[in-house]
């Protein structure tokens, strides 16, 4: 997994963020999702499913950005 570290400047943007996230570039082009730490592990031990519908995963799939897992 990949990792960001966050300046001061764009921590403060996220407002002490406690839910999920899109994240978009310039252009409006999605690029992902973030998870606040918490929300992460809530979520592994709930084992939730993905929380996006068919039509968003489908989005994504025609996304250059798309890569599978596995």
């Amino acid at each position: 997994m990949g990792r960001i570290i966050l300046d001061s400047d764009l921590k403060a943007k996220l407002h002490g963020l406690k839910e999920a996230l899109e994240v978009f570039d310039e252009s409006g082009q999605a690029l992902g999702y973030f998870l606040p730490l918490d929300e992460y592990h809530k979520r592994i031990r709930e084992k939730k499913e993905i929380p996006f519908s068919d039509e968003e995963l489908d989005k994504f799939r025609k996304s250059r950005w798309w890569r599978s897992i596995g």
